[in-house]
């Protein structure tokens, strides 16, 4: 059998978005698909860091950088990634605004939420945008990847300590 890579376009993706070809050769080896991400955040170094974290995964790609709402929404468009990182301060068009315009137009992208606030107000805002998922930026490096992963397959993931506050009974006396 040939060991060289060539396209099956019976195995392209097809249903939930663009249709992609896969790439198979014949051999031991065998590359997984890469999860296309697209970063969206203002601040550089932050980008660069997490871009830096998914790059040592052997099966992350990011695909793009956005500084702002704005430009998110339009690499969205051109990239068309599997999950986007979303941060919620941003200038020129906010994370939930760009959030909202993405799903409206491009409804199986995944998002994340990754934001330095944790407050209330800002969950509820992010999950009524489309945001499949929230985290807080202080998260362990480790735990992104396997966050994303699972956004990917199809969950949706809210910060822990929001589902552990959320989930306190009620005292005796609020009864």
């Amino acid at each position: 059998m040939p060991a060289w890579p060539f396209v099956l376009p019976s195995l392209a993706r097809q249903g939930d978005g663009p249709c992609r070809s896969v790439s198979v050769s014949w051999g031991r080896s065998r590359r997984m698909p890469s999860i296309r991400v697209l970063l969206a955040d203002d601040h550089a170094l932050f980008r660069r860091g997490v871009a830096s974290l998914l790059a040592a995964e052997s099966d992350f790609e990011v695909v793009g950088e956005a500084v702002d709402g704005q430009q998110a929404l339009e690499m969205a468009r051109e990239l068309v990634p599997d999950v986007i990182l979303m941060d919620v301060s941003m200038p020129v068009m906010d994370g939930l605004a760009a959030t909202r315009r993405i799903k409206a137009e491009i409804p199986y992208v995944r998002i994340v939420i990754l934001t330095a606030s944790g407050g209330d107000r800002t969950l509820f805002e992010a999950v009524k945008s489309g945001a499949q998922g929230y985290l807080l930026k202080n998260l362990e490096p480790q735990e992104l990847s396997g966050t994303l992963r699972r956004v990917v397959r199809g969950e949706d993931i809210l910060e822990k300590q929001h589902i552990e506050r959320r989930a306190r009974p009620v005292p005796p006396a609020l009864r």
